[in-house]
């Protein structure tokens, strides 16, 4: 039986772990970065890296047959993938079994702390928001066009081994948060975000958007304290929403509230989450530290 395989563009935080995952699945994954120094990096997890410019090779790859997967965010200027492959993709179509795209939440804009599903039509107010909801179109444009099923994957904020406040705690960063403890956010452990992808890839359901985005939409105060009890460390520092020390981008965060509904991904791919909040999450985290 042959190896399924998979493309993925952009070898980030969270395409790492789902290389990793298929890799232990069977699959041979093939990975773009746009330095070559990243190369080692992708070969040690057991995929194989190509040079984002380098259409031959991508080419190549697809003529295998795969599934392809996009992580890349917008750019100026549009889609990068889109912008340098979307012919390629459209010319080797019959060689293209899947189309897979992550995106987040914010496209939905500020729902003034309402609920949120995939039939919520998007109104974002960012224009980093603004942007990506116009890549979702273009994709499914180009979806439209070929006939491949694509899956969008709205990601609400990430986090997980690495890439958490247990591990800033752990590396002794002081912790300031805005103190804003009934502003609700929405966040996902990567490992579910690897697993409800995989479910997708497998059902290949025609053309769906999936919200992935845990059970608990709770405040950055609530999380940062419940880390900080979890690893003893010093008390967290809490600053208004106006404070110098909050960077414009964080600021940004909390113009919109907004929680998001994971009922359609459950249903439609009969999705259990391994990690239903932050609590589980983090005490993972701490626990494997």
């Amino acid at each position: 039986m042959n190896k399924k395989t998979i493309l993925i563009f952009g070898y980030g935080y969270t395409s790492s772990f789902l290389s990793s995952f298929l890799i232990k699945e069977g699959w041979s994954v093939f990975a773009t970065t746009r330095d070559e120094e990243n190369f080692s990096k992708i070969k040690k997890n057991g995929a194989y890296p190509i040079l984002f410019s380098d259409r031959k090779e991508i080419e190549k790859t697809i003529s295998k047959g795969v599934y392809v997967l996009s992580s890349i965010p917008p750019a100026k200027g549009g889609d990068p993938v889109l912008k340098e492959y979307s012919s390629l993709i459209s010319e080797k179509k019959e060689f293209i079994f899947w189309l897979g795209y992550f995106s987040t939440t914010s496209i939905y804009g500020d729902k003034m702390g309402g609920w949120v599903t995939e039939e919520t039509v998007p109104n974002p107010s960012l224009t980093r928001s603004i942007e990506r909801l116009k890549v979702e179109n273009s994709w499914n444009g180009l979806s439209k066009d070929t006939d491949i099923s694509l899956n969008i994957f709205r990601l609400s904020g990430i986090y997980g081994p690495g890439r958490s406040l247990i591990d800033r705690f752990h590396a002794g960063e002081n912790i300031i948060v805005v103190d804003r403890p009934n502003q609700l956010f929405n966040r996902v452990h990567v490992i579910d975000i690897v697993a409800i992808t995989y479910l997708a890839m497998k059902k290949k359901f025609k053309n769906e958007i999936f919200n992935v985005s845990d059970d608990s939409p709770a405040s950055q105060v609530e999380v940062s304290e419940f880390a900080r009890t979890l690893s003893c460390s010093p008390p967290i520092k809490k600053v208004s929403l106006e404070s110098d020390l909050i960077s414009d981008m964080a600021k940004s965060f909390y113009l919109e509230e907004k929680k998001v509904s994971n009922k359609f991904v459950k249903r439609k791919l009969g999705y259990v989450f391994k990690f239903p909040s932050f609590s589980e999450g983090l005490r993972d985290i701490y626990e494997k530290l």
